[in-house]
């Protein structure tokens, strides 16, 4: 038991578990030195000698009187921990269907007392025979949407054996989102956090997984609402201070051009609207869509303006270049041109500007 730091906690959410649950905390609470809590998630009645049999191995059982997902159990037991637990280091979260086995949730809980600042995950393998063919296709999905939209680089998406610190657990007490896909907001957050470490993991399927309460549909489509969820803030932001550059170049060519010459209130009005509209654009992608609020302001300040230069000389060379090489007209080549520099500033953003 001295491998694993007694201060690292064990967390098993749990909906309508079956004997799988008191088989794996069997295997588990002699060999676990730290706290171990059973999440019942408003599961029926027929499962409570499950749950009597965890309480009895010293398992604490946290019940919910109705199913509210695995987000809201996991934040259940991060509350409980961080207030009831105050020595809490983190804590290793594995489903209750045995699809973890006990060597490779403690295998997760070493490394997790090794990186204390890092989101540690237990990793599958998805190319062996054994692996059913919608987890193959939607993890392989889920990686590409990951990394392009989240700029999140990991090999499994979906794992539920998982080592928080401390710190991650009450960041993510925060999240709003009850369901799977509050495990995909724990990914977006540790990337900007303490970083994800890998740990292999051997890949268990019981019967085409079906012990699984994944529902394909519903909930693929809540996760990509988080994958998207920043793409379309960042959309809405710059749609937003488009509008207020145009609104604010109009009233000032408006007012200033009864004063001085047309030509002078059009480049005033340019300069002084696109100065105004940049900054708000920089504080809402800060604070609202990349949720950047710890990062430091001064040196993302400075990448963002140094970004809007290049993706301005970027604009007029790409133009340029093309309407030399191609028989095309320059004011047809500078929208594609500008939607393409739209994606790769949101990309840059992300993972430079907003880090």
């Amino acid at each position: 038991m001295a491998d694993i730091d007694n201060r690292i906690a064990l967390v098993i959410p749990a909906y309508e578990p079956s004997g799988r649950l008191a088989a794996l905390l069997e295997e588990l609470v002699l060999l676990w030195p730290g706290p171990i809590v059973v999440v019942d998630d408003g599961s029926s009645a027929s499962c409570s000698v499950v749950f009597d049999r965890a309480r009895a191995l010293g398992a604490t059982v946290l019940v919910h009187g109705l199913n509210r997902g695995k987000g809201a159990a996991l934040k259940t037991a991060f509350s409980y921990l961080l207030e009831q637990v105050p020595t809490v280091a983190g804590a290793v979260t594995a489903d209750a269907d045995g699809q973890h086995l006990p060597a490779d949730i403690r295998a997760v809980a070493r490394e997790l007392g090794l990186h204390q600042d890092s989101l540690v995950l237990g990793c599958r393998r998805f190319d062996g025979n054994g692996v059913p063919a919608r987890s193959k296709l939607g993890n392989n999905f889920m990686l590409g949407a990951m990394r392009v939209l989240c700029g999140v680089d990991v090999s499994d998406t979906q794992t539920g054996l998982r080592g928080l610190p401390a710190s991650l657990m009450r960041r993510m007490l925060a999240v709003v989102r009850d369901g799977y896909e509050f495990e995909t907001e724990m990914l977006v957050l540790a990337r900007r956090a303490g970083g994800i470490f890998e740990v292999p993991i051997t890949t268990v399927y019981e019967g085409d997984n079906e012990a699984s309460h994944f529902r394909p549909v519903v909930d693929s489509l809540r996760v990509l609402g988080v994958l998207f969820s920043a793409f379309a803030r960042y959309t809405l932001s710059s749609l937003c201070t488009s509008l207020l550059d145009w609104a604010l170049f109009s009233a000032l060519v408006l007012l200033w051009s009864h004063g001085v010459a047309t030509s002078a209130a059009i480049v005033w009005a340019t300069v002084v609207a696109r100065v105004v509209s940049a900054f708000v654009n920089y504080m809402l992608n800060r604070n609202i869509v990349f949720k950047a609020d710890n990062s430091s302001c001064s040196r993302s300040l400075c990448r963002y303006i140094a970004l809007c230069a290049a993706c301005m000389l970027a604009s007029a060379a790409l133009v340029l270049l093309i309407s030399v090489a191609l028989p095309i007209p320059v004011f047809i080549i500078k929208p594609f041109v500008d939607t393409a520099l739209f994606f790769a500033n949101y990309r840059i953003q992300q993972s430079w500007v907003f880090e």
